[in-house]
């Protein structure tokens, strides 16, 4: 990705659905490339219907302008700088997820565990094959078993409990 100068004029960008429904707000000064980006690589770039584009001098003020918009507009694919997950709230992951699912719903399996605190287990024929947890819950299970007070079982539970 090329780093442009502080003062290059930078573009604050919206993008909405058919319905009218803002997906995204990001900034760029190639907003064109970035969205090709967004194509290669966004699983909810197809639902793209309109853009929007407001141009602004430089980077400082476009990333200003650009929190402000993700905290006020609360787009439903932003993360970053975003108060709520509403797509975690409207398609809540459960605590289990088969490995198929995980590979389908990663986005919202982070937002799960980065805006709702929850460890979600992800299972591969029928057994525990990982864990996505925040990183607070993460750092405290390891400190936990560092310091022998959880074993490993109890820390990420057995197969057994994850899978009944």
């Amino acid at each position: 990705m090329a780093h442009f100068a502080a003062n290059t004029p930078t573009a604050l960008y919206r993008l909405y659905d058919a319905a009218e429904r803002l997906l995204y707000v990001g900034i760029s000064t190639q907003p064109e490339t970035r969205w090709t980006q967004h194509a290669a690589d966004k699983p909810w770039w197809s639902l793209v219907r309109r853009r929007t584009v407001e141009w602004h001098p430089d980077r400082e003020a476009a990333e200003k302008a650009e929190r402000s918009a993700v905290q006020a507009e609360e787009p439903l694919y932003n993360t970053a700088g975003a108060r709520t997950s509403l797509v975690a709230a409207h398609f809540p992951i459960a605590d289990t997820l088969t490995q198929s699912q995980a590979r389908l719903r990663i986005s919202d399996l982070l937002d799960a565990t980065q805006f709702g605190g929850r460890d979600v287990a992800i299972t591969r024929r029928g057994k525990v094959a990982g864990v996505v947890m925040s990183p607070e819950n993460y750092d405290a299970a390891v400190e936990a078993l560092a310091m022998g007070l959880l074993t490993h079982d109890e820390v990420y539970g057995t197969n057994e409990e994850k899978t009944a």
